[in-house]
C-alpha cells in the first residue's frame, strides 16, 4: 500500500481545501473559525495517515473526516454552552430586566427561550433574521420587529 508523501508538505499544499471547508462549516454553524481551521489541520495530520489510495480520492477522505470531526466539534461546543430552561428562568424571576420590556419584548424573549436549542448554534445575524422571518409570519410589521429588536439590545446591553 502506497502512502502519501511528507503528512506536513502534503498540508501546505492542501490548506486551502482545509480552510473552505472550515469556511463552509462556520458559515453554517456560527462556530468559531480559527478554531475550526486549527481543528482541521490536526485532523487532516491524523487522517492523511490513515488514507488508502486505492480506496479513493484523498480530497473525498478529507472532506468526510473533516466534516465528520466538525460535527462532532460542534456536538461537544454545544454541550458545554447549555443551559437549562430551569436555569434561564430562574434567572428571569431574580434579574429585572423582564419587567422592563414591553409585551413585544417578552413574547421575543419567550420565543427565543421556547425554541433556544434551534438557536444556540448560530450567530447573531442569523438568529435575527430567523426571529425576524418568524415574526413576519407572525404579521408583524418590519417596524415592529425593528422597535422590539431596539428595546431588547437597549434592555440586555
Amino acid at each position: 500500500m502506497k502512502r502519501t508523501k511528507n503528512p506536513k508538505a502534503s498540508l501546505l499544499e492542501n490548506m486551502g481545501l482545509v480552510q473552505k471547508i472550515a469556511w463552509s462549516f462556520h458559515l453554517s454553524t456560527g462556530l468559531e473559525l480559527d478554531e475550526l481551521i486549527a481543528e482541521g489541520y490536526l485532523t487532516y495530520l491524523e487522517m492523511i495517515k490513515q488514507w488508502e489510495p486505492e480506496r479513493g480520492k484523498h480530497t473525498t477522505f478529507m472532506w468526510y473526516c473533516l466534516h465528520s470531526r466538525f460535527q462532532n466539534y460542534l456536538a461537544k461546543e454545544l454541550k458545554h454552552r447549555a443551559i437549562s430552561i430551569d436555569e434561564i428562568d430562574l434567572a428571569r424571576e431574580k434579574k429585572p430586566y423582564f419587567e422592563e420590556l414591553t409585551a413585544d419584548g417578552i413574547f421575543i424573549c419567550d420565543m427565543i427561550l421556547k425554541h433556544s436549542q434551534g438557536f444556540i448554534s448560530f450567530s447573531k445575524e442569523e438568529i435575527r433574521k430567523r426571529l425576524e422571518f418568524a415574526l413576519l409570519n407572525k404579521n408583524w410589521n418590519p417596524n415592529r420587529i425593528q422597535r422590539s429588536f431596539s428595546e431588547l439590545e437597549t434592555v440586555f446591553r
